[in-house]
């Protein structure tokens, strides 16, 4: 932990791919899954941005997650450093007529 404190002065933000509160989207364990392990980052300066994966969707709390990660919605864009980037999450976790999940 105490390397990826003096590391984290470089980053403009992590990338939170998919899965964040395994295995069940729980929103009251966003502490315990997420908040916590990236907190000296956070601290420094870092920022998280969350992309919510299909797990996270299990519990149907995907809007108190994302409140509690620090967006207002499920779907936004942000800048960090140089790099954009754009999250739109599906609510509807159906795929499109005749294709597979």
């Amino acid at each position: 932990m105490a390397a990826q404190a003096q590391l984290s002065a470089a980053y403009d933000a992590l990338l939170l791919l998919c899965d964040l509160v395994y295995e069940d989207g729980d929103a009251e364990r966003v502490d315990d899954a997420v908040t916590e392990p990236f907190a000296a980052l956070v601290e420094d300066g870092t920022d998280l941005v969350p992309v919510l994966g299909s797990h996270d969707y299990q519990s149907g709390e995907q809007a108190q997650l994302m409140v509690a990660l620090g967006q207002r919605t499920t779907w936004y864009a942000t800048r960090a450093g140089a790099a954009d980037h754009r999250a739109r999450h599906r609510v509807d976790r159906r795929p499109p007529s005749g294709r597979m999940a």
